[in-house]
């Protein structure tokens, strides 16, 4: 028995309709020949006009952005402190580790824990100040 779903039927609906179409297609391509070669080309040539101005522009141009001519190796030094404060944050971080691998603390350990943390929290969340007028 041959199962039947809504795609079978479907294509049994349309067969004759576009058996139909295939045929007046096929037709009027052997009779216009020439007419369909150059409609053919005709939009070829108006989908390159297409792709190559109205798609591609964006609409919106971004703005431009203006070089600091006072300050050209400004963002240097801040990479030089940049990379101080990562230092600074890597050493403490290996301080802590050794104690946390410590079997017993005393109070001092424990407050200088909490400063290194609070420390590294300030040193990582400091925004450099070439991004603090950025959007």
């Amino acid at each position: 028995m041959k199962k039947t779903n809504i795609f079978s039927r479907l294509s049994l609906q349309l067969t004759a309709p576009f058996s139909l179409l295939r045929a007046r297609a096929a037709a009027g391509f052997s009779r216009h020949p020439k007419f369909f070669f150059f409609l053919m080309l005709l939009l070829l040539a108006g989908s390159v006009v297409l792709c190559f101005t109205l798609l591609r522009s964006t609409g919106t141009r971004s703005p431009k952005t203006v070089a600091n001519a006072f300050r050209p190796f400004g963002e240097v030094k801040e990479i030089y402190g940049t990379a101080a404060k990562l230092a600074t944050v890597i050493e403490m971080q290996a301080e802590l580790k050794g104690l946390l691998s410590k079997k017993q603390t005393s109070g001092q350990d424990s407050l200088r824990m909490i400063e290194m943390i609070q420390k590294i929290n300030e040193l990582q969340t400091d925004t450099p100040s070439h991004e603090k007028n950025k959007p």
